[in-house]
């Protein structure tokens, strides 16, 4: 994962899991960050649901939907003094290998928001010897 300076800020695994019910992430950030969220869509509720959870005691409980060509997801997390802060992720389709990551904050009820990450996710190209694999398992 990159920039938008094109400097590596990390590395993501995405796996579908449970039938491909569930997909789970897993971040390392070049910084030591490690992190790992489960996304699902929830029929009772017709959102999508994402947790977060990383390695410096963050948690993000977040709710969405896919609106106006991108994925969007909003929330609220509040500090150990109980002050609150909006959240919302938004994950553009830049191209069908390409997807852009925007986070965003709020400490003052979405007057004002601050980018808090921007970066793109790139899909890694499968190995030759996977790729040929796959095509004759296609076959």
């Amino acid at each position: 994962m990159k920039n938008p300076q094109g400097l590596l800020v990390g590395t993501n695994s995405i796996q579908r899991v449970v039938d491909g019910c569930l997909l789970l992430e897993n971040w390392t950030s070049t910084q030591d960050v490690t992190g790992k969220s489960i996304n699902f869509f929830n029929a009772e509720t017709g959102k999508w649901r994402q947790t977060w959870v990383d390695n410096q005691g963050g948690v993000l409980q977040l709710d969405g939907e896919y609106k106006d060509g991108a994925m969007r997801y909003a929330g609220v997390t509040a500090d150990r003094d109980g002050r609150k802060t909006l959240e919302r992720l938004t994950f553009l389709n830049l191209s069908p290998d390409r997807v852009r990551q925007l986070w965003e904050q709020s400490k003052d009820d979405g007057k004002t928001w601050v980018i808090t990450f921007d970066g793109d996710y790139v899909r890694k190209k499968a190995p030759a010897e996977s790729q040929k694999k796959k095509e004759r398992q296609d076959d």
